[in-house]
């Protein structure tokens, strides 16, 4: 997904692990809720994204 009008930063985080290369499930179910809301938002703003 691509917003050409708008930058979102939906999560950051520093990957403490030295065992595992996966990232978490909780983060990335956090990120794709956040990235369901921000797609939300700039369509209500902007209109369609691409």
């Amino acid at each position: 997904m691509r917003f050409e009008r708008a930058v979102y930063v939906l999560h950051c985080f520093q990957k403490k692990s030295t065992r595992g290369v996966r990232t978490a499930k909780t983060d990335v179910d956090l990120i794709e809720r956040r990235l369901k809301a921000a797609k939300t938002e700039y369509e209500a703003q902007y209109g369609p994204a691409k």
